[in-house]
This record gives C-alpha cells, sequence and structure tokens, in this order.
C-alpha cells in the first residue's frame, strides 16, 4: 500500500473509502466463514449423534441375539425354523432348514450343520406320513398357528411328540417336546383303569350272589354300598339305602349298633358281632326285632393306612334265636356264619367258602386257595383246566346240573352230595359236598 502511494497519487478521502470497504468484506468472510463453521459443528453433532444411535441400536441388536441364542441354547424343547421350497407353480413342496438349537441336535440325532441347508422330508421323511407336513404348509400359507400331539416315526426315529409351529416370512418356526413317557403313561393308566374296572365287576358279581349281607359306610356312616340280600333283610330297596345315613334308613339302632361302627373306625381292627339284637322301624312304621351276626370290617386306604369306612358283612339270624328247636338248622347256619366270618376276613382275595367259576366249556376260570384246598391243589394247578381233568369223573356227576343252571339262568343247590372221583392210581375217592351253582 506504501508503495502504491508513492506512485500514485491520491486524495487522503479516497484511500479511507477503500480501507472501509476492505474492512466490511472482511467482516463479512469472517461471517460467513463463522455460520459455515457452525453448521458444520451442528452437522458433526448429527452425524455424532446417528453414529452414537447406530451403536446402540447394534449393541442391542447383539445383545438381542445373545439373548436368543441363549434362549436356543438352554431351551428344554427342540426349536428349528425352516424356509418354503415352492415349486415353478408356487406350490411348498418341502421346507430348507435354517436353524437348529442345541435339544434338536440331541433329539433329532442330528448335528445343526447336518441340518441346516438341507430339506425337511429329506431328513425326516415321517413328516408326511405323520400328517405334520401338511399342517406346517397350512401355517406358512395362511399364517395360523398350530399346536398338536402326533406319533412320529421313519428309519432312524420314534416318538410321540407335541408340535407348535408359527409362520416366519416364508416359512415356519417349529417347536416341539417329547412326550412318549406321559403317553406310556397314560397307556398304562388307561390299561390298569380297565383291569380295574374288570376286577371291579368281577367283585360286584361275587358279592351281589353271595349269601350274605354286604353294605359299606363311609366315616360320616353314609350308605355307599349295599347288596340284595342285606337290602332283603332291610325290606328297602337299595335306591332307598344308598347315599344315605345309617340311621335314617334304620332308626332306632343307635344304642346298640353306633358302639360298635365307632370302634370299627376308632380302633382300625374288625368286631365280629353274634345274635346282635336290632329293633327298627319298618317305612310301614312297624316295629320289628330282629338278630343278626355281623362282622365290621375297617377298610384302609392304601396310601395312608387311614381308615375311610366300614364294610359290614350281615346275616339274620332272628329265625335261628326264635326257633332253638329247629337245632340241625341252627347249626347249618352257625357253620355258614363261621364260613362267611372267613368270607369277611378275606373279603374277595381268599373267601371262606370254596369259589369256583367254570366257563360254558366246563373249564375252570377261576379257582380261590379254600376251594383248592378241598381238592387237594393248588389254584394254579385247576385254573385253565377242564373239570373232568381236575376232578376226574365230576362232569359225568355234577355236568347235568352245570348244564341246568346255564341252560335256565336259576341257580341250583345241593346238599350233603356224595362225588366220586378217582385219584391218578385208578384208585376211587368219596367227598361229601354241598353245592350251590350260581349262572353268570
Amino acid at each position: 500500500m506504501a508503495q502504491w502511494r508513492a506512485c500514485t497519487p491520491v486524495n487522503q478521502e479516497r484511500m479511507l473509502d477503500t480501507d472501509d470497504l476492505n474492512q466490511k468484506s472482511l467482516e463479512a468472510a469472517l461471517a460467513q466463514l463463522s455460520a459455515e463453521r457452525d453448521a458444520l459443528r451442528d452437522e458433526l453433532a448429527r452425524a455424532s449423534a446417528a453414529i452414537a444411535e447406530q451403536r446402540q441400536a447394534e449393541a442391542e441388536l447383539s445383545a438381542a441375539k445373545r439373548n436368543l441364542q441363549g434362549v436356543l441354547d438352554s431351551a428344554t424343547s427342540g426349536i428349528v425354523a425352516a424356509q418354503a421350497v415352492r415349486d415353478a407353480q408356487g406350490r411348498i413342496v418341502d421346507f430348507r432348514f435354517t436353524l437348529a438349537n442345541p435339544m434338536s441336535e440331541r433329539m433329532l440325532f442330528r448335528t445343526a450343520s447336518e441340518m441346516i441347508g438341507r430339506t425337511l422330508l429329506e431328513l425326516f421323511p415321517g413328516n408326511v406320513e405323520s400328517g405334520l407336513f401338511e399342517r406346517y404348509v397350512h401355517v406358512t400359507e395362511t399364517g395360523e398357528p398350530i399346536e398338536v400331539e402326533t406319533f412320529y416315526h421313519d428309519a432312524r426315529l420314534e416318538f410321540w411328540l407335541n408340535v407348535s409351529a408359527v409362520r416366519v416370512d416364508d416359512g415356519v418356526a417349529i417347536t416341539f417336546t417329547d412326550i412318549t413317557h406321559r403317553k406310556q403313561t397314560e397307556r398304562e393308566i388307561e390299561k390298569r383303569s380297565s383291569e380295574l374296572a374288570r376286577e371291579k365287576a368281577f367283585a360286584e358279581r361275587i358279592i351281589a350272589n353271595v349269601n350274605t349281607g354286604v353294605c359299606y359306610l363311609d366315616r360320616e356312616l353314609i350308605f355307599r354300598v349295599a347288596n340284595p340280600v342285606y337290602c332283603n333283610f332291610l325290606q328297602m330297596p337299595r335306591e332307598q339305602i344308598l347315599d344315605r345315613y345309617l340311621f335314617d334308613v334304620v332308626p332306632g339302632g343307635e344304642e346298640t349298633i353306633l358302639p360298635i361302627f365307632r370302634a370299627a373306625l376308632d380302633e382300625a381292627r374288625p368286631h365280629y358281632v353274634e345274635a346282635l339284637p336290632f329293633a327298627y322301624y319298618t317305612p310301614e312304621g312297624h316295629k320289628r326285632m330282629t338278630y343278626w351276626d355281623a362282622t365290621y370290617l375297617p377298610m384302609k386306604r392304601a396310601a395312608d393306612g387311614e381308615v375311610e369306612g366300614v364294610l359290614v358283612l350281615a346275616n339274620e339270624v332272628t329265625e335261628r334265636i326264635e326257633n332253638q328247636r329247629w337245632q340241625r338248622e341252627r347249626m347249618a347256619t352257625l357253620q355258614q356264619i363261621a364260613a362267611q366270618r372267613e368270607f369277611a376276613e378275606r373279603v374277595l382275595n381268599n373267601v371262606p367258602a370254596g369259589v369256583a367259576y367254570l366257563d360254558r366249556e366246563l373249564v375252570f376260570r377261576f379257582s380261590n386257595p379254600v376251594y383248592a384246598h378241598f381238592i387237594d391243589k393248588q389254584p394254579e394247578q385247576i385254573v385253565g383246566r377242564y373239570l373232568d381233568d381236575v376232578l376226574p369223573g365230576a362232569v359225568e356227576q355234577t355236568g347235568p346240573w352245570l348244564h341246568q343252571v346255564m341252560a335256565t339262568g336259576q341257580p341250583f343247590e345241593n346238599t350233603n352230595y356224595r362225588l366220586t372221583t378217582y385219584e391218578s392210581g385208578g384208585r376211587e375217592r368219596y367227598s361229601y359236598w354241598d353245592f350251590i351253582y350260581y349262572p353268570d
């Protein structure tokens, strides 16, 4: 500037205007630079925030992936994912595995690397027969999830599965659990229930046909069982006895029989009573005095031994008490009662009388130990064998009665009958029997 002034003379006022213009331009340039700097700073701040948000999102995604992997690794069910494989017409013809967790490897006996990239039907063709493939197609096409229990088997695998599937993109995520043990348990329970039902029906037939009054009362002395003989004792139909309180059915017996029931329940041991006097009122209002021989058996729960009720086996012996002159009948009755007392102790497993069951072909299907003892055999030497093979000569002598009972459906009774049988050496053996044949 100094050199230019030396060469070019100018007036002082012009020089001042030029300096002022240059100052303003500089200030404007600086202001622009400052604004650009501020804009750049803002842009950098926004970029930094975006980078931080991106990093946070990536961290959250990574954590989610780790959590998902942890869930997959620790899951107690098999979990797999598969994408649909479609043909040229767009129909699903298979599924290609994209994921398999460790439990699926253990359940399917294949590693994840052996499954991923390969197809469902290639590795597990049993999905067609089990109907699972069709269900997976339905889930993929409709988006409707499923949960089913099914039996799966192929050349390598055989088990019951609980399977659930949901749609993921153009494919399915499948969760499956081995329920084979549960199914086996259910079948065992069903089998046992069926066996118990048969045993119960058999026991009920015996109870219904024995010559003893049988009833069962719970701890509240409510009738739960009453067989026809017992109902006949009380001269009441069964529906007027069951589910009713003892002394609503037979009022007036509190002093005589209530202490016996309480003793059986509280002491948890059997009680036997002979010629128990028992007065009660009939539905018509008439007082009736009766005498009973009865056995009171406390029934215990198998689980804890707690007494839950009393089984009563009773015979009314009023006629015996009132008619002493019928000594022979009295003795027979006492013997019957003694035998029935043994029956009460054994209930059905060891009845005190000889009990056997023959089918229409006269083949033994059941024999209790007492019956087997009568003929010097064990039950297993009797059951499944023809009558004449067990008791040679018995068919000729007793067969007509047996066939008569089967043909007419009516019981047959014979007392003091001499039965002739033959020992292995051909020697005759004579025994005397009281027979009662009941049709089944």
